[in-house]
């Protein structure tokens, strides 16, 4: 069986006992990435590999942007026929991460795993900085690499700041609208609840989002549950964590709290309801 490209140029490290074999495969690298350049997103092409009449190559994303047209080098038809020798070379090659100041590079089969979770890729941030009198939001969007959100929130947002993966709230009022965002670390994680008051529906909607890829964020679920001490009464919900927008959250009953006037009314203080928030990894329910 033969040897990849990365198997055969750490072969080819290992047999030197100087560094001559190690800089033939750093050239190597380089040059197989000169060759693998896209002439359109001028990035590493990345499968499908297409390619012209005259064999110039490009990625199949960036063909389909094209529309078309013809070969940004040579000017020929764009046959639209796949180069298999460039997509066997993409497979084996370690392609650079796209986040500013990360350094780490994987195979592509890997490579957007990392993109998705890397501590560099971009973060807005989601939490308020003023409140109109319609109940809606304006919120920061100050944008910053994802490990410095939470030093972000701290020093801006402080008091719209949660840490652990439990907690007790007692601010919310149904006098008028309102919408209230949280940013919540827990598990070396970010998550962000939003709590809204729609009196037009006459409603409350709950939402744990995750701050994160998708497939981490089915590895969370949070639990909401209210009680009347008076009363003992209590009620609990538990839903999986998304990571889609609160929007679609709420359309989705499975995945948030809804609760109408009238239960809000049953368990709040007055005009205030207090409620306790837990989140938990999937890992611990099994347990």
């Amino acid at each position: 069986m033969g040897l990849g490209w990365p198997q055969l140029l750490k072969k080819n490290e290992r047999s030197s006992s100087g560094g001559v074999a190690a800089d033939s495969a750093s050239e190597l690298r380089k040059i197989l990435r000169n060759i693998l350049e896209c002439p359109v997103c001028y990035e590493l092409l990345r499968p499908p590999v297409l390619q012209c009449l005259n064999g110039h190559s490009l990625c199949g994303n960036c063909m389909a942007r094209l529309n078309g047209s013809t070969c940004p080098i040579c000017r020929g038809k764009m046959e639209g026929s796949r180069n298999l020798v460039a997509e066997e070379l993409c497979l084996q090659i370690w392609y650079p991460c796209r986040h500013t100041r990360c350094s780490e590079s994987f195979v592509l089969r890997d490579l957007d795993t990392h993109e998705a979770t890397c501590a560099f890729r971009l973060y807005r941030c989601p939490l308020v900085t003023s409140w109109r009198s319609d109940g809606s939001v304006r919120v920061c969007a100050w944008t910053m690499p994802w490990c410095e959100a939470l030093c972000h929130a701290r020093q801006e947002h402080g008091n719209q700041v949660w840490r652990g993966r439990k907690h007790h709230v007692i601010d919310y009022n149904f006098t008028s609208a309102f919408q209230r965002l949280y940013l919540i670390s827990a598990y070396e994680e970010l998550f962000l609840w939003c709590g809204q008051y729609r009196p037009r529906e006459k409603k409350f909607f709950g939402a744990l989002r995750f701050e994160g890829s998708v497939n981490k964020a089915s590895q969370f679920r949070y639990i909401f549950k209210i009680s009347k001490c008076m009363r003992r009464e209590t009620l609990k919900v538990v839903c999986p964590v998304r990571s889609t927008p609160f929007e679609d959250i709420f359309r989705n009953e499975g995945c948030c709290v809804i609760l109408d006037l009238q239960t809000i009314k049953r368990f709040s203080d007055g005009d205030k309801m207090s409620f306790f928030l837990k989140i938990d990894a999937q890992s611990d329910t099994r347990k």
